[in-house]
């Protein structure tokens, strides 16, 4: 947000990650705008959504998976997969299995947190696809990204009230296509400005 506050170098720009718990921050005001994945977590009657780029998806699996160093796959063969879609996140989880004779671990919860997750794919007990923007998984050696190459991909999209007179939304807009649009590879965050 460098180029927004060069832009306005009178105004206070602060950014911030927010967790999915905090879906009603722009609602509620504490934040004047969100870059997020689609779908969203609420409902968007009263909000502006600009579509920023198009994003592929990756398959989180183990290291130790026998689809861990394909170069691709095809959503086909996931098919022995319980896949289950994630109510307010791209992410998608498969059901947990049985693995080395231990019990599977009860499926991912409904509340689609994530912090839980990466622990049940590294130990092959299940599997996820993820927008490939998404990079929290990246720094774990015990889990693999592999692009799946037929599945649609994920919009990452700027939200902001649809009545806001903020004047710094408007270039917050442009730098947002600047910055996070079809030529960039940023990863899922918030971006509040005040």
């Amino acid at each position: 947000m460098q180029e927004l506050r060069r832009r306005h170098p009178d105004s206070q720009v602060r950014t911030r990650h927010l967790d999915w718990r905090h879906t009603r921050a722009l609602a509620e005001r504490r934040v004047d705008a969100l870059v997020a994945y689609r779908p969203l977590s609420f409902p968007t009657d009263g909000f502006r959504v600009t579509k920023l780029r198009e994003e592929s998806r990756v398959l989180l699996t183990s290291a130790s998976h026998h689809l861990a160093n394909e170069k691709a796959v095809s959503v086909r063969v996931l098919s022995d997969e319980e896949l289950v879609a994630c109510v307010s996140t791209p992410a998608v989880w498969s059901t947990p299995k049985p693995v080395g004779g231990r019990p599977a671990p009860p499926p991912p919860a409904i509340d689609d947190s994530y912090e839980d997750k990466p622990e049940l794919i590294a130990t092959g007990h299940c599997v996820a696809i993820f927008p490939a923007g998404d990079r929290r998984a990246a720094a774990r050696e015990d889990i693999a990204q592999v692009p799946v190459v037929d599945i649609d991909p994920c919009e990452v999209v700027l939200v902001t009230r649809a009545d806001d007179p903020n004047p710094l939304l408007g270039s917050l807009e442009d730098v947002a296509h600047t910055v996070l649009g079809t030529t960039s590879r940023r990863e899922n965050n918030e971006l509040p400005v005040n």
